[in-house]
């Protein structure tokens, strides 16, 4: 009977998400944020009406997981406002919409929190849980028209459906394994930091997006290993037993990929989906250009990123280097660069439309992504 309650909350969310889905979303956009805020309050409620409030010691790992979230979240924090230093920033607007989101929040860690734990004793209600938690904020999320595109909605799969797996996954292990006030508090600073902190960087989706993903998987490992160690006996677990040298390793690395492909820094990176013309620049490799170079730092030679008539971004070597010196004190000395254009003859290029110039080439980064792009029909022939 305690099973078959659970398994009724379960599809009785799943079928609220299909109507949310199909006809709240579409009839009444404005309220529906409201109504799916409400429609959690009342899920927590009925978990908390079936099984009450079940109750389990706080495990003596949480300072170390709570020490590990601050470490994190402290370097996540700098990152994003360093990054904010190029991109800007901007005020938050609070309204009635933030404080509905927060409570769902609050909602949402109840119901897993009473679902979980009230059925201990199964290994199939923490997955079924989760599951059902992705797909009710993924229903939330998701816009109807991405459906139509493959290509939009493959980047929604990136940017936006994977976080959402990766977090969902962190905060059942936290109210399996831990407790429920550090799911709560954590769910809420992770969603809505923007709408609490009073400025904000900046920045676009897909870079937030990105660090989202990051965050949740960097505190997911560190989390996962210090309670596995805890289970396995380990004695005086510190706050080194949830990190390895391997973890810091590969946050360096997708932060520094993460902030080259933004294009937020003055450095930034490529993808060349053709083979360039006259230099050693194949389709699929990555070239790394600084932008905002200045004409008169320059040299034949040199790879540079063109704005062209048609203001597409193209990349071409210099060619022939003219230096025009001046007659008179009024005039000042000018740099007439020349390209070879795609009818391989001399052009003299406008120095005002040079975006950027190479200053490395990552060789055949992209390459294997291309090749399935264009095996599964969506890349150049």
């Amino acid at each position: 009977m305690r099973r078959l309650k659970g398994i009724i909350l379960i599809i009785l969310a799943l079928i609220f998400t299909y109507f949310y889905f199909v006809f709240i979303k579409v009839a009444c956009p404005n309220s529906a944020p409201c109504i799916m805020a409400s429609f959690i309050c009342v899920l927590a409620y009925l978990a908390y009406e079936f099984y009450g409030f079940p109750r389990f010691n706080d495990t003596p790992i949480q300072v170390t997981i709570i020490r590990g979230i601050i470490a994190i979240m402290v370097i996540y924090f700098i990152v994003l406002y360093v990054l904010g230093i190029f991109s800007g920033y901007v005020k938050n607007t609070y309204s009635l919409t933030t404080l509905m989101v927060v409570i769902s929040l609050i909602a949402t860690e109840i119901f897993r929190y009473i679902l979980i734990n009230a059925n201990r004793d199964s290994d199939i209600f923490p997955f079924l849980t989760t599951l059902t938690l992705i797909i009710l904020e993924i229903s939330t999320v998701l816009d109807v028209n991405v459906m139509i595109s493959t290509g939009s909605f493959a980047i929604y799969i990136a940017t936006v459906i994977t976080p959402i797996i990766i977090r969902n996954i962190l905060l059942t292990l936290y109210c399996q394994h831990i407790n429920i006030r550090l799911a709560i508090i954590y769910s809420i600073i992770v969603l809505q930091y923007k709408s609490i902190i009073p400025i904000i960087p900046k920045l676009d989706d897909f870079i937030y997006s990105y660090a989202d993903i990051l965050l949740s998987f960097m505190v997911l490992t560190m989390s996962y290993r210090v309670i596995i160690k805890n289970y396995e006996g380990y004695p005086m677990i510190g706050l080194k037993d949830g990190f390895s040298f391997l973890d810091i390793l590969i946050f360096i690395f997708f932060v520094s990929f993460g902030i080259l492909v933004s294009g937020v820094t003055p450095v930034q990176l490529y993808v060349t989906t053709n083979k360039i013309n006259h230099v050693s620049i194949e389709k699929g490799d990555a070239p790394i250009v600084f932008k905002g170079v200045n004409a008169f730092s320059l040299h034949e030679k040199d790879i540079i990123m063109y704005l062209n008539d048609n203001d597409e971004l193209n990349i071409y070597p210099i060619n022939t280097l003219e230096i025009v010196k001046p007659t008179n004190a009024e005039e000042k000395e000018q740099r007439k660069l020349y390209i070879l254009n795609d009818d391989n003859e001399l052009e003299l290029i406008d120095n005002k439309r040079i975006k950027a110039k190479v200053i490395f080439n990552l060789k055949y980064v992209f390459k294997p992504s291309l090749d399935a792009k264009k095996y599964l029909g969506g890349g150049a022939k």
